[in-house]
């Protein structure tokens, strides 16, 4: 029988012993773990039993990790934590070195050869905002629930940046985006050849991003082929431009021509930053992000979905339940049950 993997802490104890879980679970650094679907809406994980506040630009990443299985973790500078049912808090990364947790505040992370891989981040001081050109690689060891962990460098990014974004495509890693240390946006895209077979491999400059000062706190997603089940196109979506405008055009990467081109099909229905769109088997879904600019609390509670198919054919994006409060900067991911 499916039964739900959620081990961040026993964070629905209730909730599993009713069935196997199945949904969106979501992490807003303001008011901690939800969970979601379009039936029930949101509701809020109690603070005991989830991921604590304050992990700034916290991702979960699904991915093998030292093969015990494909699992969901989020990563932070407040910890590393494996998403599980529990009765206990799971701490990964206890005895990580404390200096490559400081700087994981908004980095890239992306599932990486049984184990996942950190890009980018800053440092956040009561003043100074300090972003790393360091690549971090996590390979789980086995024991990781006994503070056993294994970290090892990778080749640095070509500048220190965070906010941007990483993906995986035909072998290759991609970076793109993000904030630099100066303060100023970026729309470099650069690839790394998985296939080296080394972490000592450079990152080759590609195709830019269509914006000419640069992308910040926007959303991604992967795209699979039409024809083969393999991840092939990527595309990002909304965000803010280095002259402080909200977006809510879509721009895909392709690899093969390696060039960005507009996503007419997954256009959003308004300017939007600082959200996630999380995919589900059917639809993408966006959830909370800034809205308005100009205002201090400038952002919304609206959750939009978007079919998976109909993207494709030019549908709209569509307005279903609300979040609980109006939120920015939130993680997502959806879990399946697993069958162990």
């Amino acid at each position: 029988m499916a039964k739900m993997i959620i081990k961040v802490i026993c964070f629905a104890c209730a909730l599993y012993a009713a069935g196997a879980f199945q949904g969106i679970v979501l992490y807003s650094s303001t008011y901690g773990m939800s969970t979601y679907n379009e039936k029930d809406g949101q509701k809020y994980v109690k603070p005991s039993d989830g991921i604590p506040k304050n992990a700034y630009g916290g991702k979960f990443v699904q991915t093998n990790v030292g093969n015990n299985g494909v699992r969901t973790y989020f990563v932070s500078s407040l910890n590393i934590y494996q998403v599980e049912s529990s009765s206990n808090t799971t701490f990964i990364a206890n005895s990580a070195n404390a200096t490559i947790l400081d700087y994981l505040n908004y980095p890239a992370v992306l599932p990486y050869a049984n184990g996942f891989l950190t890009c980018g981040g800053c440092q956040i001081g009561n003043t100074l905002v300090t972003a790393t050109t360091k690549c971090y690689y996590y390979n789980g060891n086995p024991n990781f629930f006994k503070n056993e962990t294994t970290w090892s460098y990778h080749s640095d990014l070509p500048y220190s940046v965070y906010d941007g974004a990483m993906f995986g495509l035909n072998g290759n890693i991609y970076f793109t985006g993000g904030k630099m240390q100066d303060g100023s946006l970026t729309n470099k895209t650069f690839m790394y050849s998985s296939t080296n077979g080394s972490t000592n491999g450079n990152w080759m400059e590609m195709a830019p991003l269509p914006y000419e000062s640069g992308l910040t706190s926007f959303a991604y997603f992967s795209l699979k082929s039409t024809t083969i089940p393999v991840y092939d196109r990527f595309v990002v979506c909304g965000g803010i431009d280095g002259n402080n405008q909200l977006q809510s055009a879509c721009y895909m990467y392709t690899p093969s021509s390696d060039s960005w081109t507009l996503a007419n099909g997954y256009q959003l229905n308004q300017k939007l930053a600082a959200f996630p769109i999380v995919a589900t088997p059917s639809n993408f879904y966006t959830f909370g992000g800034v809205n308005d600019y100009t205002q201090l609390n400038g952002y919304t509670n609206q959750v939009n979905f978007l079919n998976q198919t109909s993207g494709n054919n030019g549908s709209s994006w569509m307005p279903v339940t609300s979040l609980l409060q109006e939120d920015m900067d939130m993680s997502g991911v959806y879990i399946m049950p697993s069958d162990d």
